[in-house]
């Protein structure tokens, strides 16, 4: 029942998507069209206009020839003493009288044609009026009213932008994933295991876990002060404290790939030891972890679960992989680490192991809070395709190899399922894999 709620909330969504930008295309062709039709009526009034103007001026030229016509009528008949009928001027009493005169002159008896076309031509731009009258108050709605489909008001750009957006809409996704699933995820299984740092041969190093707890009372001395998340400390005794920004302001984009930024730095201002309590102000399913690290190559921290850090010998590090296929084939091109002696406080969600790799052992990607710089690991194709379609499950898991060891959390907070945001997320969330984050 969720799996078809779930379904149909994403259809929802993608479908009101897909109307949304159709009725922004269809409304801004109303519009355009709009002023179409008012520009082409306009265009179509000049015409009728000049049309008019042009058959004023033929009669105007007609009347003044008829004129002439008629005073060399009157002159004629003048002398053969029939005055009185060239003064009435009639047309049709003239051309009885002298029909060889007029058709030798071709008088142009056209007036009364081209008054009758005149007049059709001011019924015809009388109407034209009407209609631009009526198209300059109507509005977006009504001219898609006008129409016999909403739809007919679309280019055919606009129609193929549609298509190609109802595409990517309901079958981007798993055109995408069928590729990756298919075609890129299987090369992993065949590739070698990846070993960010090979200095696992020094045994000098040495790496211990103590049991995690929802809260720790830490003790803050000279030798050893004590970085912070501002959200994940309670209570704290007197001293100094100041806000450490970057953790390391020379690496500051590894310091954020760690989540060592805004921290709190507690210190002592004498002899006398401080006291701070650290725990979760906001969920208390989450639990801590403490890390203590003695001559380490190197531990990887997934961003956002450190939340303090004590010693003052810790450093970051940082490690690109540009040549190496499988870090492009995972997206992963850069591991930032922390090395050096001292503790770091890890939170993970639910309850929170340490492992050692003993036999080869397989981890979903979000459950690995980190894991040490020297164990070899692959990445290898999750078993099956649907989890991984309807996001139940990440593309790949995390195949630790031979020795080593790693963190495991026993739950993950999920992300948003509305679609603009979850795109955006994705976006970052590449971009984020890509640099270490």
């Amino acid at each position: 029942m969720k799996l078809f709620f779930d379904f149909s909330k994403r259809l929802f969504s993608r479908l009101l998507v897909l109307l949304l930008v159709a009725s922004v295309f269809i409304v801004i062709e109303a519009d355009k069209n709009m002023g179409n039709s008012t520009e082409n009526i306009i265009k179509k009034i000049k015409v009728v206009e000049n049309a008019i103007s042009k058959k004023e001026k033929e009669i105007d030229a007609l009347d003044k020839q008829h004129i002439e016509i008629i005073k060399d009528i009157c002159k004629i008949a003048d002398k053969h003493n029939k005055k009185k009928d060239c003064k009435s001027a009639n047309p049709v009493k003239l051309a009885k009288m002298f029909p060889k005169w007029i058709n030798s002159k071709k008088i142009p008896l056209q007036m009364i044609i081209k008054l009758k076309e005149m007049g059709k031509l001011y019924r015809k731009l009388g109407s034209l009026n009407t209609k631009l009258t009526i198209t300059q108050t109507n509005n977006v709605i009504d001219e898609i009213f006008l129409q016999q489909y909403p739809t007919d008001l679309l280019t055919e750009n606009q129609k193929w932008v549609l298509l190609l957006l109802a595409f990517s809409l309901f079958f981007g996704a798993l055109t995408i994933k069928v590729i990756n699933y298919y075609l890129f995820a299987p090369l992993s299984k065949k590739s070698k295991p990846i070993i960010i740092n090979k200095d696992h041969l020094n045994n000098n190093y040495h790496t211990k876990y103590d049991a995690p707890q929802k809260e720790f009372q830490l003790t803050v001395d000279k030798k050893h002060n004590l970085v912070v998340k501002p959200d994940w400390y309670t209570m704290n005794t007197d001293g100094s404290t100041k806000t450490r920004f970057f953790w390391d302001w020379t690496n500051p984009f590894a310091s954020y790939a760690v989540g060592l930024v805004n921290m709190t730095e507690f210190k002592t201002n004498d002899d006398t030891d401080r006291t701070v309590k650290i725990a979760s102000e906001n969920d208390p399913n989450h639990r801590i972890i403490p890390i203590h690290l003695k001559n380490h190559p190197g531990y990887v921290i997934r961003h956002d679960h450190v939340i303090a850090v004590s010693g003052n010998d810790i450093t970051i590090k940082k490690q690109w992989r540009l040549w190496d296929w499988k870090s492009w084939l995972y997206g992963n091109l850069r591991y930032v680490y922390l090395t050096g002696t001292g503790t770091v406080y890890v939170h993970g969600y639910g309850n929170v192991s340490a492992n050692t790799v003993t036999n080869s052992s397989r981890v979903k990607e979000r459950h690995i809070i980190g894991f040490d710089t020297t164990t070899p690991f692959k990445v290898i194709r999750t078993e099956t395709f649907i989890n991984y379609w309807i996001n139940n499950k990440p593309l790949y898991d995390i195949y630790f190899l031979e020795h080593g060891e790693f963190l495991q959390q026993q739950s993950f907070v999920k992300g948003s399922d509305r679609i603009v945001r979850s795109f955006i997320e994705d976006i970052f969330a590449a971009a984020g894999r890509f640099l270490g984050f």
